[in-house]
């Protein structure tokens, strides 16, 4: 079975990349890597979660939409390389979760993407992760996720949460 087919068997068709929501550019690669931009957990062009995971999102949701952002970063990764199958590891997972400050679950967000991409590709699906949460880069979206994978010439990145508060954080840290 092709990584396509699993794809279509655990969630359905491939959607269409979506287009750049700022000026960058989706996929940038460097000798065989590839490394791509965060994508949101949007469906058709629109935002399917929005808010913060632990008040305005449940965990459950939380999930499904690290869940949609990984099927986003995939589509992005065929648009650039072709053919998925091309794909020959994924190294690393960076997620960036807008969560409430009584929200402890992070890991459990991230699962959503982390257990797709070791269902999509096996084995060459496990990666190392890392998980920053509290706030994020996207004002509407509740999970930015960002993966490496080393496609033979190829590596994927993220999607993208809520952000509201993400300055105050770091402007705290800074501060504190």
């Amino acid at each position: 079975m092709t990584v396509e087919q699993r794809i279509e068997q655990l969630y359905g068709p491939l959607p269409q990349a979506p287009s750049p929501v700022a000026a960058y550019v989706p996929v940038v690669q460097a000798g065989k890597l590839l490394f791509l931009s965060g994508q949101g957990p949007i469906i058709n062009g629109e935002q399917k979660f929005t808010g913060r995971v632990g008040e305005d999102v449940t965990m459950e949701e939380g999930y499904e939409a690290a869940r949609l952002c990984c099927v986003n970063l995939l589509a992005q990764l065929k648009k650039y390389i072709g053919d998925l199958d091309r794909v020959r590891r994924v190294v690393s997972v960076k997620v960036y979760i807008a969560s409430g400050p009584d929200f402890f679950d992070q890991p459990k967000v991230a699962n959503g993407m982390s257990e797709f991409l070791e269902q999509v590709f096996g084995e060459l699906g496990r990666h190392s992760l890392t998980i920053q949460y509290g706030g994020s880069m996207n004002a509407k979206n509740c999970a930015e996720l960002l993966s490496k994978e080393n496609v033979d010439g190829g590596l994927i990145g993220g999607a993208s949460l809520k952000a509201a508060d993400f300055n105050t954080i770091v402007q705290a840290a800074v501060e504190g």
